[in-house]
């Protein structure tokens, strides 16, 4: 057990600022707190399974909130060994990544990069809006729907790159999400890793 002093000299952030991305943590499940005793971390990776899971534009809207994108890149390319093996995708195939920034009113809340299988919707390049609800296109344009979704979300610091993104300071608290997301027929659809701030972020995300 670490005491909130403690916890913010070890992440470099003030007090204010560590009490808010533990509430998330004790949200999210990662910490767990014990009245008149403190705050424990339950695992540094927390697994959950979904079969119905928000989209961020979904998200924020139930939020009360106006969502938007900026994109980074959208291309159709080979993908990382990390993602291939996720999509099962063959040697020499190649898959769609998108790559943006998520805002809520205006603040940036995450970075998003997502692969999907070309073969689902080969024309995503040319009928897509990247700043658009990706779900959204997949659903309507190709009747695509992710059945299933397996989700490991982490604690850790945001890159120097990552944190002008944000525009929040080098090394300051961030949460790692890996996702998985299926389709009935349970082959692998969609690959996606994302950084989203420790502070200020809204992770009901079942």
């Amino acid at each position: 057990m670490l005491s909130l002093q403690e916890i913010a000299t070890r992440l470099g952030v003030i007090q204010m600022t560590a009490r808010q991305a533990i509430r998330t943590l004790c949200n999210v499940g990662v910490m767990y707190s014990k009245q008149g005793k403190g705050t424990y971390i339950s695992a540094i990776k927390h697994e959950r399974n979904f079969r119905q899971l928000l989209s961020f534009t979904e998200e924020t809207r139930a939020g009360g909130s106006a969502p938007s994108s900026r994109v980074l890149s959208f291309r159709n390319e080979t993908g990382t060994r990390e993602a291939r093996t996720a999509l099962e995708v063959s040697p020499g195939r190649k898959v769609f990544r998108l790559r943006r920034v998520r805002y809520s009113e205006g603040r940036p809340m995450g970075i998003e990069c997502s692969c999907l299988h070309q073969h689902i919707c080969r024309n995503l390049l040319k009928t897509f809006d990247p700043a658009a609800s990706l779900y959204r296109e997949l659903a309507e344009r190709y009747g695509i729907q992710m059945e299933v979704t397996d989700e490991i979300a982490e604690v850790g610091k945001a890159t120097a790159a990552e944190a002008a993104l944000l525009k929040s300071a080098p090394g300051s608290p961030a949460f790692l999400f890996t996702r998985i997301r299926y389709g009935e027929n349970g082959k692998p659809l969609e690959y996606v890793k994302s950084v989203y701030r420790g502070t200020g972020t809204r992770l009901c995300r079942n």
